[in-house]
């Protein structure tokens, strides 16, 4: 809704034109939901006609019409109107921080429903939406004396300005537009003096902005920060803003942009594969932000969520945990549900990687619930927090919980055109596990069949799923003793993902083939798989898979009575395993757990060798060291391990 307060020159009429234009559009495409229809048509027109005149009337009513335009379901563009129409009175009564608020809340919806659903028949109503947004924060920006982030917003804004489709649909509205756009980007970037004062309703009292001089100064330090990003030397454009906020006044709008420019700056190095240097600038923005603003802010939000992804791409857990947990307190402060059910979803996303199955759990159901009943949330959401929620399930050892929400997830995806065919196969997958879980093998079999049929009908044996589903039906047919079967799917799943490059591209594929070939006796076999791939792992971060390969060519050359290869392989999964061990976060309870499963019965196959060989001091030294560690470690849950010495056997820990 853009409006006379956006850019000078416009006038009422050209704004009236543009809300007539799409309240037609939204009007003429409401659903069956008529007595919510007809409530949120008629707060909305008596909303607009009152804006201007009666500004505060005009925000009754359309925080009134928000409530009814949740009721329209994932995909419906009135929520984002009423959220514009609100910020845009907001504005108008000069409640900064509640029109950005608004704003930004609308920005969200945008920006899921542009990638969720790109090729809706209203694109460029969608569009006009994104207009009045952006012409809003960059209003509020130039305010608040923003430059940097005005800049970044008119730039978007000119971007959809002078695209040829939305030209022909909103002629007037580009041809009066697209001048002053370039003549405040042309102004922004020839202004040299300091800032004028913050904005009175976003000054926060008692803490003194930095003087003239200073200012000039810090000024000085940020175009050099932009004209070193620009040179893409990032490092140092990095540690110039980082300076700046690391001692700046909170109400300081210089250390404003530059929390903003390092915004950016940590976005590049994440889309580059820089996470650390992602995370180090997320964090010195989040602790000036959090200085700052209040709980409610998106841009504290905002922050918080580029941190958190940054941390899971780190795998340090540590930091997942207190960023998931910072903003997962943030989520629960107030914020309407409208705009965070994304944001609870990888809170939740985050939770998992970290093995924290629990606090995921409640946040998975929380979006399942609340979007589910509200009609907010789109089915892709609601699916993939089903499954999530599965996962988590699965991993409490609830098994009969996570078939019930795969189930569901199954139902909704096979109910909606919209998601992509892999989001199928993964759900039939996780849906075979559950079964499979529950000690219901042939109805896990049934699904994975039913599934390789269809992939392989449909989308052919190159399709990335078909792997995926040949290495769970190796696995099931195995524990069915079904071993020329499962050995038929694991070595066509081999022949379709090896690359001859990526070691560890293939690795789980391989590993179960070698355990079926060891089930099936075939140790020649199982040798010739793992002795060729074993060789790249001293150069490599050791992971849990190249621990059971080793293991597995170890088993395969004892039962070929070759003791010392044998030996060698594993003790080099032993040293694998300890050096995994020193890499794992002490929070992290799971990958502990696996990790020493995966050491114990190394140990358990090495010390029956040795015993064999009557080298009964180094076989109890093996046992020994393996119980000192897991104490160190605070004594993980593992399954239960023995340890064989002819006849006898005994428990490991």
């Amino acid at each position: 809704m853009v409006s006379t307060l956006f850019f000078d020159g416009w006038t009422s009429a050209v704004w009236y034109l543009i809300v007539a234009w799409v309240l037609c559009v939204l009007l003429s495409g409401c659903g069956n939901n008529a007595d919510h229809q007809h409530a949120w048509e008629s707060l909305s027109l008596a909303g607009a006609h009152r804006i201007g005149t009666e500004n505060g009337q005009a925000a009754t009513l359309f925080e009134q019409a928000l409530v009814e335009a949740k009721h329209f379901g994932p995909h419906d563009l009135r929520p984002v109107f009423t959220l514009n129409s609100l910020g845009e009175v907001r504005l108008r009564q000069g409640d900064l921080e509640a029109a950005r608020q608004s704003f930004h809340n609308a920005q969200v919806l945008i920006d899921s429903e542009q990638r969720e659903n790109s090729n809706r028949p209203d694109t460029e109503t969608l569009r006009a939406e994104q207009v009045k947004t952006l012409a809003g924060l960059s209003r509020i920006a130039e305010e608040t004396n923003n430059p940097a982030e005005e800049r970044t917003l008119l730039y978007e804004l000119l971007h959809i300005l002078q695209q040829p489709a939305f030209q022909e649909s909103y002629t007037a509205l580009c041809q009066t537009t697209i001048e002053q756009v370039r003549e405040k980007l042309a102004r922004i970037s020839k202004q040299s003096e300091p800032p004028k004062p913050q904005s009175d309703s976003l000054k926060m009292s008692g803490q003194p902005a930095y003087s003239r001089v200073e200012s000039k100064r810090l000024i000085a330090k940020i175009k050099t920060a932009q004209l070193l990003h620009d040179g893409r030397r990032f490092g140092e454009a990095s540690a110039i803003y980082r300076s700046i906020l690391s001692s700046a006044p909170i109400n300081d709008v210089v250390a404003g942009a530059a929390a903003v420019e390092l915004s950016e700056l940590a976005q590049q190095f994440f889309d580059g594969g820089e996470y650390q240097q992602a995370g180090v600038c997320y964090a010195a923005v989040l602790n000036f932000r959090e200085r700052k603003l209040g709980q409610n802010s998106p841009d504290l939000r905002a922050t918080l969520l580029g941190l958190l992804n940054a941390c899971s791409h780190t795998h340090n857990v540590t930091l997942v945990l207190a960023s998931a947990g910072k903003l997962d307190k943030v989520l629960h402060a107030g914020i309407p549900y409208i705009v965070i059910d994304r944001h609870l979803q990888a809170v939740a996303d985050a939770y998992v990687g970290a093995h924290h199955y629990s606090q995921a759990l409640k946040l998975y159901e929380e979006v399942v619930s609340d979007g589910g009943a509200t009609g907010i949330t789109s089915r892709r959401v609601i699916a993939e927090c089903c499954m999530g929620a599965a996962c988590c399930y699965r991993n409490l050892g609830s098994y009969e919980q996570a078939l019930k929400c795969d189930r569901r997830a199954l139902e909704m995806i096979n109910g909606f055109s919209g998601v992509p065919d892999e989001y199928r196969s993964r759900c039939l997958i996780a849906v075979a596990n559950d079964s499979a879980g529950l000690n219901r093998t042939d109805e896990s079999l049934a699904l994975l069949m039913q599934d390789i049929d269809t992939t392989e009908r449909v989308k052919g044996k190159l399709d990335p799923n078909y792997v995926s589903i040949c290495v769970e039906l190796g696995i099931a047919l195995r524990q069915q003793r079904r071993f020329d079967e499962s050995e038929r799917y694991l070595r066509k799943a081999l022949a379709l993902r090896e690359t001859g490059s990526n070691i560890m591209s293939t690795c789980n594929v391989v590993k179960n083939l070698a355990c079926t070939y060891l089930f099936e006796l075939k140790f020649d076999e199982c040798i010739s798989l793992l002795e060729p791939r074993v060789k790249g792992f001293s150069d490599m971060q050791p992971d849990r898979c190249q621990i059971e390969l080793l293991r597995s060519l170890g088993a395969a050359y004892g039962a070929k009575k070759v003791p010392d290869k044998a030996e060698r392989c594993l003790r080099s999964a032993i040293k694998a395993s300890e050096a995994l061990r020193k890499s794992i976060e002490p929070v992290d309870q799971k990958a502990l757990r696996e990790c020493y499963v995966s050491y114990g019965f190394a140990v358990s196959n090495l010390y029956e060798l040795l015993m064999n060989e009557r080298r009964e001091r180094e076989a109890e030294s093996i046992v020994q060291q393996f119980r000192r560690s897991w104490k160190a470690a605070g004594c993980p849950k593992i399954t239960h391990i023995e340890l064989r010495t002819g006849d006898k056997t005994q428990s490991l820990i």
